[in-house]
C-alpha cells in the first residue's frame, strides 16, 4: 500500500487556537483549541478527505 504525505499549514488565531489547512486537499480545513488539539483534528480531517476522493 502506498503512503502519501500532505503538507499542513498551522496558523495561530488572534482569539486563541490554531486553524489548519492542507493546500493539496481541496476543502480540507479544521482548527483546534491548542497546537496538540489542532494536530489531532488535522489527522482526522485528512483521513476524511483521502476517503471522500476515492468514491468519485
Amino acid at each position: 500500500m502506498a503512503k502519501y504525505v500532505y503538507p499542513a499549514i498551522f496558523l495561530p488565531e488572534k482569539e486563541g487556537g490554531y486553524s489548519v489547512s492542507f493546500p493539496d486537499l481541496d476543502g480540507c480545513y479544521t482548527c483546534g483549541d491548542d497546537l496538540q488539539d489542532a494536530i489531532m483534528m488535522a489527522e482526522d480531517c485528512k483521513k476524511d478527505a483521502d476517503y471522500s476522493g476515492m468514491a468519485e
